[in-house]
């Protein structure tokens, strides 16, 4: 019992960069949500982040109606092969929306196309709790993710395009912007 969407984009940029710009990018700037989804507002504990199996936690703002106050979800990287593929799960909801959800998959492709673009292919994959939860992950997955993600891959391409991309900080716990 699950639902999807996927969003494609071509990026103008090297692979590599593009790659380390999803894994590494700043979670509070990429992911804005919209009216009914909340942006992610900080992510920490993400000491190990960007090895396989590690995780971070992103905190959710509030949201109306369905949220009075911060939430938080629990994303670890379940799979990854540099600069090709990476497969992450949200897990640990705590708010009236997405706690109807099991868990929430996402998984982004990244294919060179022509000599300085890559497509990225981004897939959303939502698992409700119950049958009773389907229709709203239905609704999250082709109603409310959708714009979500367009701005996202907005913002990524952006950044990427424009010289700015995030590398871990070798002994630190937070991230640095790299580039113009």
């Amino acid at each position: 019992m699950k639902t999807r969407h996927t969003h494609k984009t071509t990026i103008h940029g090297g692979l590599h960069q593009i790659y380390k710009a999803t894994l590494f990018g700043d979670a509070a700037e990429l992911l804005s949500g919209s009216t009914l989804l909340p942006e992610v507002t900080i992510c920490d504990q993400e000491e190990d982040w960007g090895k396989a199996h590690s995780s971070r936690v992103h905190h959710l703002g509030p949201r109306k109606p369905f949220m009075s106050n911060e939430c938080v979800c629990i994303e670890t990287i379940e799979e990854k092969e540099q600069d090709a593929y990476l497969r992450f799960e949200q897990r640990g909801f705590d708010n009236k929306l997405l706690g109807t959800l099991d868990h929430v998959e996402a998984e982004m492709r990244f294919t060179p196309v022509g000599k300085h673009d890559v497509e990225v292919e981004w897939t959303y994959t939502f698992h409700p709790k119950s049958a009773w939860g389907m229709p709203l992950a239905w609704l999250l997955a082709h109603v409310v993710y959708p714009g979500a993600m367009r701005r996202t891959m907005k913002a990524m391409k952006h950044f990427v395009e424009k010289g700015r991309y995030y590398e871990p900080f070798p002994f630190a716990r937070t991230r640095r912007a790299v580039g113009h």
